[in-house]
C-alpha cells in the first residue's frame, strides 16, 4: 500500500507540470504573435438637394419646374400731332396824317367869372369882350385858389343867408403859401361872414398853382356865395 501511494503522488505531480507547461506555452505564443495592421474607416457623403432628397426616387424624376410667363412687348407710344399754328392776320398799315393841327384862341379854357372878379380884372387892364377870357394858366391858378377855400368852407343853408355873398382878399407867398386872408367886403350876415372867416383860417397852403402865377397875382379876391 505504501508503494501505491507513492506512485499516485508522482503521477499527480507529472500531470500538474504538464498542464502548467501547456498554459505557459500558449501565453508565450500569444505574446510573440505579430499584431494585425490597423485600418481607419473613411466615410464619403454627398450633399443632395432638399427638394429631391426628401422625395422618393420616382417622385423626384417627375418634378416639373415652373415655366416663367412670356414677356409682353410694351405698346408703342403714339406721339400727338403737332398743332399747326393758324396764320396771323395781316397787320393793318397805320396811315399817318400830314395835316397840321391849327391851335388858335378857341382852345383856350373858358372860365366863368363872378361880377366881382370881372371888375377886378378890368381894373388890372383886362379888355372886355363878349366872352371875357383870361389866359389859360391864370384861369387854372384862380380855380385852384377858389377850390382850396371852398373845400374847407362849411356852407350855411340858403334859408339862413339867402342870396347874400361875401368877398375875401387872400395874399399868397412863395410856393402858394397863404400869408393872410381877410374879409374885404362882408355880407352883413353874421352866419355867412363867420363861416367865411373859419374857411380863411383853415387854409395855409394852395397847391397845384401854375408856374409864375404867384408872381403875377399875389393878392387874389375870392367871392363866397352859397351854391
Amino acid at each position: 500500500m505504501k508503494g501505491f501511494g507513492h506512485q499516485l503522488r508522482i503521477v499527480t505531480v507529472v500531470h500538474v507540470v504538464i498542464v502548467l507547461g501547456i498554459f505557459s506555452f500558449s501565453g508565450c505564443r500569444a505574446l510573440f504573435r505579430p499584431k494585425p495592421p490597423q485600418t481607419i474607416p473613411i466615410e464619403f457623403t454627398v450633399d443632395v438637394p432638399r427638394a429631391t432628397a426628401d422625395l422618393p426616387e420616382e417622385r423626384a424624376e417627375n418634378v416639373v419646374l415652373p415655366v416663367p410667363p412670356p414677356v409682353r412687348d410694351a405698346p408703342p407710344i403714339v406721339m400727338p400731332d403737332k398743332a399747326v399754328p393758324s396764320p396771323k392776320p395781316p397787320r393793318r398799315k397805320i396811315e399817318t396824317s400830314h395835316k397840321r393841327v391849327a391851335r388858335g384862341a378857341d382852345t383856350e379854357r373858358e372860365t366863368r367869372l363872378t361880377p366881382e372878379e370881372i371888375e377886378r380884372l378890368l381894373a388890372e387892364g383886362a379888355r372886355p369882350s363878349d366872352t371875357t377870357r383870361i389866359p389859360d394858366s391864370d384861369a387854372r391858378g384862380f380855380a385852384c385858389v377858389r377850390a382850396a377855400f371852398y373845400q374847407v368852407w362849411v356852407q350855411p343853408s340858403r334859408t339862413e343867408v339867402g342870396d347874400d355873398s361875401a368877398e375875401a382878399m387872400i395874399v399868397l407867398g412863395t410856393g402858394g403859401r397863404v400869408i393872410s386872408g381877410r374879409l374885404s367886403r362882408p355880407s352883413g350876415n353874421a352866419v355867412l361872414d363867420n363861416s367865411v372867416r373859419r374857411a380863411l383860417n383853415a387854409v395855409t397852403q394852395v397847391t397845384g398853382l401854375p408856374r409864375g402865377f404867384v408872381e403875377r397875382h399875389r393878392e387874389i379876391s375870392v367871392a363866397f356865395r352859397v351854391e
